[in-house]
């Protein structure tokens, strides 16, 4: 008998400078995962201050700078199924997601959001590694933003040139 799809997701505040809704998070990768068709999750969310996402990026990708969110995939997409949870962690910035923010013109959790977004769709199959795949996440990341009822900022250049 297959046991029941469910989405366990942790969502672990390891900086002090922006506060945190980890409620609307984990509400926003539940929809996600779900719009995704990945019913069966196992998902661990970590925010961090720019000095840990540094680290994490340069001990782990060899990137000597911080970034905005990282992801880490703890199986393959090829292994996943009724039995087989999609597992992965993803380390988000809070304090890059600050900086873009207030350059983009929308509030800081929005951004968070995003990076957490982002992260989910990586571990669902999309990458970003050239300009097609680059414009797949974008058109992906709106949708997702809309279905969990998040305006994106018209001004903000990452959604123009959608089609």
């Amino acid at each position: 008998m297959n046991s029941p799809s469910q989405q366990q997701i942790e969502i672990t505040n390891n900086q002090s400078s922006i506060e945190i809704d980890s409620q609307t998070l984990l509400n926003i990768a539940q929809q996600v995962l779900s719009l995704q068709n990945m019913p069966n999750a196992e998902i661990s969310v970590v925010i961090v201050d720019n000095e840990t996402i540094h680290n994490v990026n340069n001990e782990f990708l060899q990137h000597d700078f911080p970034t905005d969110v990282i992801t880490f995939p703890m199986c393959e997409l090829s292994e996943v199924s009724q039995l087989q949870p999609l597992e992965g962690e993803i380390v988000i910035s809070a304090e890059m997601a600050q900086e873009i923010a207030q350059t983009v013109g929308w509030q800081t959790m929005d951004e968070i959001a995003l990076y957490l977004i982002h992260g989910l769709l990586h571990l669902c199959g999309f990458d970003d590694l050239n300009e097609p795949d680059q414009l797949a996440m974008r058109q992906q990341e709106h949708a997702m933003l809309i279905a969990t009822n998040m305006t994106p900022q018209p001004n903000d250049p990452r959604w123009q040139n959608l089609n």
